[in-house]
Order: C-alpha cells, then sequence, then structure tokens
C-alpha cells in the first residue's frame, strides 16, 4: 500500500512538472487525492464508519486538511459536520428537533469551489442504530438537490476528537475510480475535462 501511494504520487507530481498537467492529467490527480481523507478541527468525542455503517459518540467539525479531492479551506457558509447521535432542526410542516442515531454533512456552498463542482459534497443522516444513509449534493438552476453519492459507500475512516480532532480515512471505490481513470472509465462521475 505504501508503495502504491508513492508510486501515485510520484506520477502526479512528474506530470504536473513536465508540462503534462492536460485536464486528463488533472483528472487523475484529483481522482488521486479522492482516496485519502485527512482533517483536522475542533470537538469531542469518537466515531468510526465504513460504507453507510458508524458508531460512535462525536460532535466535532472538520476546518483545515484533504477531503473530497481538495484542501479544505471553509467560509463563515460552509459546513463540515459531524453528530453521533445527530441533532437537526426540521421545518417546514413537522417543525422541532429531529433527533437520529448518526449525521454527516460536507456542504460547501460556494458554487466554485471544487468539490462542490465534482459532486463531493453530501449530507447523510440516519434514523436506524449504525447505518447512515447518504445523499449526494448538486445544484441545477440555483436549487440544491440531493442525489445518491456512492463514494460514501466505500468510505472507511475514524475520528476522534477532545477540543482538538483529526479524521482519517481511505475509499477503496475512489481508487478503483482512480485505476480506471486511466483507461477513461469514470465509475464515480467526477472528472471534469474528459
Amino acid at each position: 500500500m505504501k508503495r502504491l501511494i508513492q508510486t501515485v504520487l510520484a506520477v502526479v507530481v512528474i506530470a504536473s512538472m513536465t508540462g503534462c498537467a492536460t485536464s486528463y492529467m488533472t483528472d487523475r490527480g484529483h481522482d488521486a487525492a479522492d482516496i485519502f481523507t485527512a482533517t483536522v478541527g475542533l470537538g469531542v468525542g469518537a466515531k468510526a464508519r465504513v460504507g453507510p455503517v458508524g458508531a460512535g459518540l462525536i460532535l466535532a467539525g472538520e476546518s483545515k486538511g484533504l477531503k473530497g479531492g481538495a484542501l479544505l479551506h471553509l467560509d463563515e457558509k460552509d459546513e463540515c459536520l459531524e453528530m453521533y447521535p445527530a441533532l437537526s432542526p426540521c421545518s417546514g410542516a413537522t417543525k422541532g428537533l429531529f433527533v437520529g442515531v448518526g449525521g454527516e454533512s460536507y456542504d460547501l456552498r460556494s458554487t466554485n469551489s471544487l468539490p462542490r463542482i465534482r459532486g463531493k459534497c453530501y449530507r447523510a443522516f440516519s434514523f436506524f442504530p449504525l447505518v447512515i444513509v447518504p445523499l449526494g449534493q448538486t445544484t441545477k438552476d440555483g436549487l440544491t438537490i440531493f442525489r445518491g453519492f456512492h463514494p460514501f459507500y466505500t468510505q472507511i475512516e475514524v475520528a476522534a476528537a477532545c477540543i482538538g480532532g483529526i479524521k482519517l480515512g481511505f475509499n477503496p471505490g475512489e481508487l478503483l475510480d482512480f485505476i480506471l481513470g486511466w483507461t477513461k472509465i469514470d465509475i464515480y462521475n467526477d472528472d471534469l475535462g474528459t
């Protein structure tokens, strides 16, 4: 695994330095960055998640690091938060407080943010113990539309926080997307230039 990571990084760096950073190579670089998550932030607690199965007791937010194939830069409108158990205000016909088993949000509201353009933003919530249902997020005509978010189902991650916190993750599905991307097969539909 260590050799694979070194090879991926070497190919991306060499391609960038030799002028081969075409849109094809840029997409390969984004696909490589999608494989890993490493962020820091503030919070308290711990949790683990393998695909849609997650458990823990945590309230934490991420503020810096690598997530969704890009470096994380949040502004005041963005949200990168996880709660196990989850509390969420309800609106519309069911006003009040919704209590769930787990919830995560990676919502960059800036329309020109790379993760949003590539479809990496999502919200996930659960009514049932251990199972969290993800909803991908796209914007069409200024409206936010949620759809199934496939990379969520292949993500493996752990997070721990005690005022300062860290989250580490690996995504085998994104690894497969990266490998197949060299043959222009884009299983997660996140390439921009091809």
